[in-house]
């Protein structure tokens, strides 16, 4: 019995040694750092309150983001897409590299997408991130997307789906969840994103989001301002 808890421990030590090692890795080198706003990443509740942030993004207009060119670029390997094939199947869905755009050309030609098709009172979500790009890997989206302090690079879960439009059949992508879906928000930094000032009826404030070199995003500072 003590020879069964002693490896436990061992096995518990080895593995929670790993995790901190792939962390410490994940934000020595290539760290690219972005300032976001509330819009961006709103609080993610959970059962002891707000924990976590979770990414904001603008949802696509048409029937997925990412074209079939995106997506076999990335590594997909689909089937011609036609009335007589069957839906690639949801498990299929793969783990790429994925670009967002902060408040750039993407955001300007998806409003003024918008406008040109949604009712007169309609208002479109606040944030400014866009979905623009995936790939086989980190580095070579970074590369095609050097801007790191516009441009957000991480790992994504996207599903291919089969649709037509004027121009025929075709595959189109949507990003399922980004990987990891919440970030972590450190208790000190907590208050910042719940506590509106006065004559205000929501909180505001600045974030720096630190991506590493595996991709994996963390919350470096969080800063009330006043409303814009």
């Amino acid at each position: 019995m003590t020879r069964g808890l002693l490896i436990a421990a061992a096995i518990a030590v080895a593995g929670n040694g790993l995790a901190l090692a792939g962390v410490a890795y994940n934000r020595s080198t290539g760290v690219h750092r972005v300032v976001l706003t509330e819009a961006e990443l709103p609080t993610s509740w959970g059962y002891n309150g707000i924990s976590a942030l979770r990414l904001a993004w603008l949802p696509d207009l048409a029937s997925g983001p990412f074209t079939e060119a995106q997506l076999r670029a990335a590594g997909f390997d689909l089937p011609p897409a036609t009335p007589a094939t069957n839906d690639y199947p949801t498990q299929l869905g793969r783990a790429v590299a994925v670009a967002m755009d902060l408040d750039g050309a993407a955001r300007q030609a998806w409003m003024n997408r918008f406008y040109a098709t949604a009712q007169p009172q309609a208002v479109p979500p606040p944030t400014r991130l866009v979905l623009v790009d995936i790939g086989r890997d980190l580095a070579s989206l970074r590369a095609a997307h050097p801007d790191d302090t516009r441009t957000i690079v991480m790992y994504g879960l996207v599903v291919p789906t089969r649709t037509s439009d004027k121009n025929g059949w075709t595959w189109r992508g949507n990003l399922s969840t980004l990987l990891p879906s919440d970030i972590h928000l450190p208790l000190g930094m907590r208050d910042a994103t719940t506590t509106a000032r006065s004559g205000e009826n929501q909180p505001y404030y600045d974030i720096v989001l630190c991506i590493g070199a595996r991709g994996e995003p963390w919350i470096e500072s969080v800063t009330p301002r006043g409303r814009r």
